[in-house]
Parts: structure tokens; C-alpha cells; sequence
């Protein structure tokens, strides 16, 4: 009778061996990119690929350590937002996850352009690399392996100071972001999921075409009722929270054209 060979014990740490991150940034975000004040596109790039509800960036790598639950995962890709003539440029490339004792953060390196007054050469763009952009809330057990895969699966996000900065504070602290999807194998052979499993926060359905996929077709439309000095001006840039210079930056818009553009007081001009 031939011996049963004993189970593969499960890799309580070590390097990862693939995975996913999906993450739409910010659906309402998208949708004024994509509408008819910005006449914007976002465009993913290095990888990353447009799904129903955002975008998946691949090949994640990193570090797991299954005792001590903590978590670095990589992964490839970027996505740009672009509008208002170029002069919105918006950019958030190698993403990364960093998470232990229950806490995560996702972060990125950010390049946008700085403000410039109106009758200005354009700016050029600034990088700010390693940039927290959101806090992530992760669940109890999030962090445990089943299968040789550790999953995230809507994951809240919410925007950090630095976060806020990023988009010029056009969105404050706190504010909910897309929350976050991600897959990682910490066994080598383990299964990832086939699938894109990100979400947003309007909880839009798998079979919803992509907002601003790479060939810049245009996202869902504006929510209706956009007026300046009312509520509609603010959801067109999905802010939950009114804002003076949100309000006024969106009047200027419209009654001369002036694009909008987001600020970033650190980092070097590229």
C-alpha cells in the first residue's frame, strides 16, 4: 500500500508570487474627467487595464508574513486623468499596498501639475513619489491566506491628508474613495481570481461599460443639475462636502473656460 503523502504546509512568510490590484480611484472623479466640463480621458498605461469599475493593475510582488499578519504588496501599471486642455494632469503610478495589525495604506507615486494663473505657459509636470493617498479599514482576518492567496475584497478607502493635496483639496481629508480589491498568491502554483473584482462607490454592476478606458470614450455623464453655487456643481467633481473654492474654481469654468488644474507642493519638477 503506498504511503499517503502528508499536505503541503502553507507559506506562513516569504515573497509573493503574482497578484492583482483593482481600484476605480474615485468613481465621480472619473465621470467629471470623462464629462462635458473637463472634456478630459483617462488613460491607463505600463500594464494597467480598464475594468467595469476602475482599473486592474497586475503583477503584484512583494512580502507576506502570515504570524505576524503584515503585507507589502507592489504592483505594475499607472493611470492618467487628463482635461481641460492638458492643463488637468493627473497621474498615479506604482501602487502599493502596506498593511499590518488591521491598518492599511494604499500609496503611489503622484505627478500632476501645478496651478498656473490664467494668460500662463503651462506648468510643468511635478513628481511626488511615495505619497499615501488613502487609508484602508481592513476587516478582521483580511490578512489570513486561503488557498495560498491573501484577499482584499472592499476594502474602505479614505483620502489622507497628503491624499488631498494631491487632488489640490478639491476633496478633504477623509473623504471615501473607490474602495479597494486586491488578490496576492503567497504560495508559488496558488490560484488567483480570473476575474476583476473592483467596485466604487456608486456599486456599479459587473456588466457597466468601463469609465475611461484607454481610448478616452467618455465615462457616465455628469449628474444632472450642475449648477454653480448649488449642490450639482459638487457632485459633478463628486465632493460629498461643499467647498468656496470648489465652487468658485467650477463658476470659473464655466463663465471663461479656465481649466482646472490640481496642486502639489512637494516633489521636483520632471
Amino acid at each position: 500500500m503506498p504511503l499517503s503523502r502528508a499536505p503541503r504546509p502553507a507559506a506562513d512568510s516569504g515573497k509573493l508570487h503574482g497578484g492583482n490590484l483593482d481600484w476605480g480611484v474615485k468613481k465621480k472623479f472619473r465621470d467629471y474627467v470623462n464629462g462635458p466640463i473637463a472634456h478630459g480621458k483617462a488613460e491607463p498605461s505600463d500594464g494597467a487595464t480598464a475594468t467595469a469599475a476602475g482599473y486592474r493593475f497586475p503583477k503584484g510582488h512583494g512580502t507576506y508574513d502570515g504570524k505576524e499578519a503584515t503585507l507589502v504588496a507592489e504592483f505594475n501599471g499607472a493611470v492618467r486623468f487628463t482635461g481641460h486642455g492638458g492643463a488637468l494632469d493627473l497621474k498615479f503610478s506604482n501602487l502599493r499596498i502596506k498593511a499590518e495589525n488591521g491598518k492599511g495604506t494604499l500609496i503611489a507615486d503622484v505627478a500632476s501639475k501645478p496651478r498656473t494663473e490664467e494668460g500662463r505657459a503651462p506648468a510643468r509636470v511635478v513628481t511626488t513619489p511615495d505619497t499615501p493617498i488613502a487609508d484602508l479599514k481592513l476587516p478582521t482576518g483580511t490578512l489570513t491566506a486561503k488557498g495560498g492567496v491573501v484577499t482584499l475584497k472592499n476594502v474602505p478607502a479614505t483620502l489622507t491628508a497628503a491624499g488631498s493635496e494631491a487632488f489640490s483639496g478639491m476633496y478633504p481629508t477623509g473623504e471615501a474613495l473607490d474602495p479597494v480589491d486586491a488578490a496576492v498568491a503567497v504560495e508559488p502554483g496558488a490560484q488567483l481570481p480570473s476575474d476583476a473584482t473592483g467596485s466604487d462607490d456608486s456599486h456599479a454592476s459587473p456588466g457597466a461599460a468601463p469609465a475611461g478606458g484607454a481610448d478616452g470614450a467618455p465615462g457616465a455623464s455628469l449628474n444632472s443639475g450642475s449648477t454653480v453655487g448649488g449642490t450639482g456643481a459638487l457632485a459633478a467633481t463628486g465632493s460629498t462636502t461643499p467647498n468656496g473654492a470648489l465652487i468658485g474654481t467650477a463658476a470659473a469654468l464655466l463663465v471663461t473656460g479656465a481649466a482646472v488644474t490640481y496642486v502639489t507642493r512637494r516633489g521636483t519638477a520632471r
